[in-house]
């Protein structure tokens, strides 16, 4: 069974620079995740 994070941002239409935020969100995720030797699955942040 595979479990998805997702993360969304709500902004207005026409906001610039939403997929670079969506970007540096995911890699301040995946730093998170990977430097955690105690982190598991569907652990809250």
């Amino acid at each position: 069974m595979h479990r998805w994070t997702k993360f969304f941002v709500v902004c207005e239409p026409g906001t610039q620079h939403m997929e670079a935020l969506l970007k540096v969100v995911y890699e301040l995720y995946t730093d998170y995740v990977l430097k955690n030797p105690f982190y598991e699955m569907e652990m809250p942040l």
